[in-house]
């Protein structure tokens, strides 16, 4: 039987979809060239959401990771960014990018 072929949404669409489920007046999905990003059907964006501080909400507004399924934009993982860390968390992604790719790269002895 044939696999059912994916269908990824628009950026736009999901956009729409991610701000109305958000609750957000502000929301920006990964794009490559004029495509929206998708590996195994999810995709990445990043909202303007409300901080909470102990439970309390805020009115600052905060930048947040989104992780939603591409297909059915569903989202399965929203992560506040603190803005102080934000410049440190992306060198130390890249840190962990570049030892995977040595790691990756170097053969293992056995």
């Amino acid at each position: 039987m044939p696999r059912r072929r994916k269908r990824v949404k628009r950026p736009e669409e999901l956009e729409e979809h991610l701000r109305k489920y958000l609750r957000t007046d502000w929301v920006r999905v990964l794009r490559i060239g004029d495509e929206t990003y998708s590996k195994y059907s999810m995709g990445y964006a990043v909202a303007l959401v409300p901080k909470v501080v102990r439970g309390v909400i805020t009115d600052e507004l905060i930048p947040a990771l989104i992780r939603y399924n591409t297909e059915t934009g569903f989202t399965t993982q929203m992560i506040p960014l603190d803005p102080d860390v934000i410049d440190p968390l992306i060198e130390l992604i890249k840190q962990g990018y570049r030892e995977a790719l040595k790691r990756s790269l170097t053969p293992r002895g056995g």
